[in-house]
């Protein structure tokens, strides 16, 4: 396709209904200030030079500065070269500072097995946000509009989705801002026609091997004859879908505040008494929460499904679920997402008496008492406290993680166990057992956290000093 610009090109006069739309969607995005640079994602074709067209209008109303950047795909390798040519000659026209590069997106899907569609996607943000980056104060402005939220609410609902995914394409996510969102396509093809300014078509968009092309050829105009206003309809319930996302995940964020006990980059632990008090819904997505803390970029979103079993494991104990390398298990009170072979997640240190140490979810604490006080409390046996004869300590303590083959005596008890026996007999979890630190001193085992002290630490009645150490 050919194309010939004018020689003059002018900005839409004041009041066009368009600029004030983009004008507004600008100032409500909020990443807007005075001296801003918008950088507008230019492809060449209708939508992206309509959304240049309308901000540069803008310039001489807001202070703002605008550019322009533009991909060289290589996915049409002649029709991509015009592209570049056009939108060179355009963006001279209005003296429009432009940004080109050029990624061989094909060759890049083939390499990463990624689709045509996900390598182009990655190529290009890598892109806008590079140079952003290299402008400074910059946002990133793209020419999504309102029969781009329908076409994409409609895609995900069919693939199956939940109300995250109906929110579709948000109008500000990090530097990215859709002015357009409000606006239909025909809208700004009018306007462009109106201006006397042209645009590229491309091809590929008549390609039906793509279901974003099916969905607006075929689907959209069969669901046209029975409402009309069916990319409306699309658009507002992505709205509003946004709107409850935006709520429950805000409730979400409360929750996990509450509830998370510890994170690293092996596990997540909650507490699962406090999770299990709200609705199903949180639950899930405190999950997906834990999931993707976890998982990061590499790894699929969870499923419904997925979501709803891994929920379901915080109301039965031992019940272990996961996919591939994660396992959510619940154990006791806590209710762990890890990640398969993570090590210990005590790293240990020095118990010095007065100073609290912090492993995990526990506070540890070990402190001097009196000896009229020293049989009382040996004798309460509160939760998470041990009394220990002083005078039989050899060498400072430290908190550590047991190891295979590790046994000991315990106070009151008929024969030398391995602790891996002694947390089993005890009805401790394998998955929690990882989690139960061990005091020890320069000849072994002192006290394990939860079953008591060494035979030959105990208090007796021939104790003088004692040692209280407590988990809280």
């Amino acid at each position: 396709m050919t194309w010939t610009l004018p020689e003059a090109i002018e900005p839409s006069p004041k009041g066009d209904l368009l600029v004030e739309r983009v004008g507004s969607a600008l100032v409500e995005s909020g990443i807007v200030s005075p001296g801003t640079t918008v950088l507008v994602a230019l492809s060449g074709g209708g939508d992206s030079v309509a959304l240049l067209h309308l901000i540069w209008s803008l310039v001489t109303a807001k202070p703002i500065r605008v550019a322009a950047a533009h991909l060289n795909h290589r996915i049409r390798p002649i029709e991509a070269e015009r592209d570049v040519e056009f939108v060179r000659e355009l963006c001279d026209r209005i003296k429009v500072p432009l940004y080109v590069d050029v990624v061989d997106v094909p060759a890049r899907a083939q390499k990463h097995k990624f689709s045509i569609e996900e390598a182009g996607r990655e190529a290009r943000m890598a892109f806008l946000e590079r140079t952003a980056d290299e402008i400074g104060d910059c946002v990133i402005v793209t020419g999504h509009h309102m029969d781009d939220q329908a076409e994409t609410v409609l895609m995900r609902a069919v693939r199956g989705t939940g109300i995250g995914g109906l929110s579709a394409i948000p109008m500000v996510r990090g530097p990215y801002i859709r002015p357009l969102l409000g606006s239909r396509r025909h809208e700004l093809q009018d306007y462009l026609k109106r201006m006397g300014v042209p645009w590229r078509e491309d091809l590929t968009n008549a390609d039906e091997t793509y279901l974003r092309n099916r969905v607006r050829t075929r689907w959209l105009p069969l669901l046209a004859e029975e409402n009309p206003k069916v990319v409306e309809a699309l658009s507002t319930l992505a709205v509003q879908a946004n709107e409850t996302d935006s709520v429950i995940e805000h409730e979400a964020s409360r929750v996990w505040k509450k509830c998370c006990q510890g994170l690293d980059q092996f596990r997540v632990v909650l507490d699962a008494k406090v999770l299990i008090r709200y609705p199903l819904g949180t639950r899930q997505r405190t999950v997906r929460r834990a999931w993707r803390h976890l998982a990061g970029g590499d790894e699929q979103p969870l499923t419904y499904r997925e979501t709803a079993r891994m929920t379901r494991s915080l109301e039965s104990a031992e019940y272990c679920v996961g996919r591939g390398r994660f396992r959510a298990q619940l154990s006791r009170t806590r209710w762990m997402v890890t990640l398969d072979h993570a090590p210990p997640p005590i790293e240990g240190g020095s118990l010095v008496t007065g100073t609290p140490l912090e492993v995990w979810w526990r506070r540890i604490l070990a402190r001097t008492v009196e000896p009229s006080d020293i049989l009382s409390l040996s004798e309460s046996q509160w939760p998470g406290m041990s009394v220990i004869d002083a005078d039989r300590v050899n060498g400072p303590l430290s908190v550590c993680p047991w190891n295979a083959g590790d046994k000991v005596l315990l106070a009151d008890r008929s024969a030398t166990k391995s602790v891996a026996r002694l947390l089993s007999d005890a009805g401790v979890s394998r998955l929690e057992r990882l989690w139960t630190p061990i005091v020890s001193d320069s000849d072994g085992i002192v006290l394990i956290f939860g079953l008591g002290e060494a035979e030959r630490v105990k208090v007796t009645d021939k104790t003088r000093r004692g040692i209280v150490v407590s988990s809280v």
